[in-house]
C-alpha cells in the first residue's frame, strides 16, 4: 500500500449490527447476502469492539505501512473510531519521524491523518467517516521501535436496509401465546419446552434487556408502545442469561429465564401455556418457514413492534447459518424460526438482508448454544417449590398428608 503524501425504527429508529468485520480476519464472514443485525434501537449507538494490530515495527529502510485493517459494520450510514490507551505512535514528531495513522473511509474516500499529538487533540478519536467501512493503515518511519494502535470502540449510525423480502410488507398481526417482546432492547424472546420453561432471543439482544411482556395490544395511531397489563410482564433473571453476544451470521443466540410474575405467581409459561418444540432444521427442500415477532411497521403505524408474522420459502441450511425468504423488520430479532410443516422451532432468527437474497438466522444446532442448554444457570437451572401455609410437625406413618405448593 502506497503512502500518502499529504494529509476510514420512533424518531429514525432503526436496526443493531455486532458484525464488526476487519479486512484481515474478517472479510471470509461477510455473508452473500450483506445481513444485518434486527433489534430495535436508537439511529446512533455506541459499539465496544477489538480491532488490534499488536506490537509491531518497521525493519525496512523506509517510511511504509506496518499494520493495517478495516473496520467495518455492514449496513452503516457513517463511523467514528475511538482508539483504546494501549495505542502507542512512537519516533519523534520534532525530528519527522514519528508515526502517524492514515483513516480511510471507504464510501468517499475521505482520508484523516493522525499523529500522537492529534490523537491527544482528538481526545483518542476520530473524524465522522461516511459510510460502513473504515480503512486503518498505521505508517511508521524505520528504527522507530515499536507501535501499536487499538480501535476500541465506535459510534455509528445505521442507513436505510431492506429486510422486507419483495415489494410489499407481507407481515399481518398474531396471537401466538409463546412469543414474547423484550424491553427495553426492543427484541422478541419465545419461550422453549427445557426443563425450567425458559427462553430463547438473538445474542445481539441480551446485553439490554430486563422485562419480558406477553399478550401485547396495539400501539399508539403515532406508532408508541403500549403495554400490557403488569400481570403480563416478567423480570428477566441476569443469573440466569447465557449468551455469546452475537458474533455474526449463524453465529448470534441468547438463553434466558424470567422470574415468576409478582401479581399472579405464575410463570410464564405457565400462564401463557404453550412453549415452542425445539428441532433439527430439515433439507431446504419446499420447506417453508415462519418468523413470528415484533418488528416495526409504520403501515400503519399502530402495528409498531407488535406480534406480526409471516411465511416464505426455506432458502439456506448451511453449518449454523440459516436462510429464508420471510419479511421482518428491526425488532424481529430473537424470533423463533419456525419450520411451518411441523410448526417446530429450528433457529433464532438475528440478521436482514433479503435486499440481496434472504434473511438469516441461527440454527439450534449451534454448538455454543447446545451448551447452555445443557448446563442452565439461575432460574433456568433447576425447580424450586414454594410450599403454600404451614407444614405439619409430624407426619403419622403410612397416612397420606395433602400439602399445597
Amino acid at each position: 500500500m502506497a503512502v500518502p503524501s499529504d494529509p476510514y425504527h420512533l424518531p429514525m429508529r432503526s436496526i443493531h449490527s455486532y458484525r464488526l468485520v476487519g479486512l484481515l480476519l474478517g472479510l471470509a464472514l461477510l455473508t452473500p447476502n450483506s445481513a444485518r443485525a434486527q433489534a430495535q434501537t436508537e439511529e446512533q449507538t455506541s459499539i465496544p469492539i477489538a480491532r488490534d494490530s499488536g506490537w509491531v515495527e518497521n525493519t525496512s529502510g523506509q517510511t511504509q505501512v506496518i499494520a493495517s485493517y478495516t473496520v467495518r459494520v455492514p449496513g452503516a450510514a457513517w463511523l467514528r473510531l475511538y482508539f483504546g490507551p494501549e495505542s502507542h505512535l512512537g519516533g519523534d514528531l520534532f525530528q519527522g519521524s514519528g508515526a502517524y495513522l492514515v483513516l480511510t473511509s471507504h464510501a468517499d474516500g475521505s482520508t484523516q491523518i493522525l499523529n500522537a499529538r492529534h490523537l491527544e487533540q482528538w481526545q483518542s478519536s476520530s473524524a465522522y467517516f461516511n459510510g460502513d467501512a473504515v480503512q486503518v493503515d498505521l505508517v511508521a518511519a524505520p528504527g522507530t521501535g515499536l507501535h501499536r494502535v487499538l480501535v476500541q470502540r465506535i459510534d455509528m449510525a445505521w442507513g436505510v436496509f431492506q429486510s422486507q423480502c419483495g415489494a410489499t410488507d407481507d407481515r399481518v398481526l398474531s396471537n401466538d401465546p409463546r412469543q414474547g417482546r423484550l424491553l427495553p432492547i426492543g427484541c422478541t424472546g419465545w419461550l422453549i419446552n427445557d426443563c425450567g420453561r425458559c427462553a430463547l432471543t438473538a445474542g445481539h439482544c441480551t446485553g439490554n434487556i430486563s422485562v419480558l411482556e406477553f399478550n401485547v395490544p396495539l400501539s399508539t395511531a403515532s406508532g408508541g408502545l403500549v403495554h400490557p397489563p403488569a400481570s403480563d410482564q416478567y423480570a428477566i433473571d441476569p443469573s440466569s442469561v447465557q449468551s455469546n453476544g452475537g458474533l455474526g451470521v449463524g453465529d448470534d443466540w441468547g438463553y434466558f429465564g424470567t422470574f415468576p410474575n409478582s401479581n399472579t405467581g405464575l410463570t410464564a409459561a405457565a400462564a401463557q401455556g404453550a412453549t415452542y418444540i425445539l428441532a433439527s432444521a430439515p433439507a431446504v427442500g419446499s420447506n417453508t418457514i415462519r418468523v413470528t415477532g415484533y418488528g416495526t411497521d409504520s403501515t400503519p403505524q399502530n402495528y409498531n413492534q407488535v406480534q406480526q408474522t409471516h411465511v416464505g420459502p426455506f432458502a439456506l441450511n448451511s453449518g449454523t447459518q440459516l436462510g429464508y425468504v420471510t419479511d421482518t423488520e428491526g425488532g424481529n430479532s430473537g424470533s423463533p424460526v419456525i419450520w411451518e410443516q411441523t410448526g417446530e422451532a429450528i433457529g433464532i432468527h438475528t440478521h436482514g438482508g433479503c435486499s440481496s437474497g434472504y434473511n438469516s438466522g441461527t440454527n439450534l444446532n449451534h454448538p455454543g448454544l447446545q451448551a447452555a442448554l445443557a448446563a442452565p444457570t439461575g432460574v433456568c437451572g433447576g425447580v424450586s417449590l414454594d410450599f403454600q401455609g404451614s407444614l405439619p410437625d409430624f407426619l403419622p406413618p403410612g397416612v397420606p398428608v395433602d400439602v399445597q405448593v
